[in-house]
């Protein structure tokens, strides 16, 4: 289970959306990203179609009230567990009372594979 501590505007849960009924004035809706929430699914083990956050303006701070794994796909948008940068696309796991925070890509470091020139 996860606690939204602090969130922006336009930040909610989506899945895959209402396809096929634009006929009857159902607009598609869903995620803006399919690919990287069906990515997001495949990594974590989750049901294809499961919904996820779609996180679009900073802040957004949650906290895991249990532990778990979690992947972090999409654009670019630092995101931290207890202040350490995580990579993006690949899975995570989060401990009871740990912290995932996004920011601002300004403020993150450079790339961590980032070949060193000597």
């Amino acid at each position: 289970m996860i606690e939204i501590i602090e969130t922006g505007p336009f930040n909610t849960i989506q899945d895959f959306g209402r396809p096929g009924y634009r006929d009857i004035g159902v607009t598609a809706s869903g995620a803006m990203d399919p690919l990287a929430v069906k990515v997001g699914n495949i990594l974590v083990g989750n049901d294809d179609d499961a919904a996820a956050i779609e996180v679009q303006t900073f802040p957004f701070k949650l906290l895991f009230v249990t532990g778990g794994v979690f992947a972090v796909t999409g654009a670019d948008g630092c995101p931290t567990l207890d202040g350490r940068e995580l990579l993006a696309w690949c899975v995570h796991r989060a401990e009871p009372g740990q912290i995932l925070q996004w920011r601002l890509r300004r403020k993150c470091r450079p790339a961590a594979h980032q070949r060193r020139q000597d």
